[in-house]
C-alpha cells in the first residue's frame, strides 16, 4: 500500500526478542523441534544449560510479530513461550 504520510502514527517499536520454547535431555529432539520452528519461519539457536539444551526463538519485530511466535507455540503444543529477554532496537 501507500506510504503513511507524515503525521501518521509512528511504527511500531521493534525489539530483539529472545523466547524459551523447549528445553531437552536429548539433541535429537531439539534437532526435531528446531526443524518444525524453522519451518514456520523462525529463527532459532540451541543453548547447552547444565543437563538439558534449551531451545530459543530470535526474534526482531513488535509486539504482534512477539505474538505469533507465541501462537505457532500453541500450535506446536509446546505452551506459552518464555521470554528470556527484549531490548529495544535503536533506530
Amino acid at each position: 500500500g501507500p506510504a503513511p504520510a507524515p503525521g501518521m502514527a509512528p511504527a511500531a517499536p521493534m525489539h530483539d526478542y529472545v523466547f524459551q520454547v523447549g528445553a531437552f535431555r536429548d539433541e535429537e529432539s531439539v534437532d526435531n523441534l528446531r526443524q518444525r520452528l524453522e519451518g514456520r519461519g523462525l529463527r532459532t539457536r540451541m543453548q547447552r544449560e547444565g543437563k538439558l539444551y534449551v531451545v530459543l526463538v530470535l526474534l526482531r519485530g513488535d509486539a504482534a510479530r512477539a505474538g505469533e511466535v507465541m501462537r505457532i507455540a500453541e500450535e506446536l503444543r509446546l505452551g506459552t513461550p518464555m521470554i528470556r529477554s527484549r531490548k529495544p532496537v535503536q533506530p
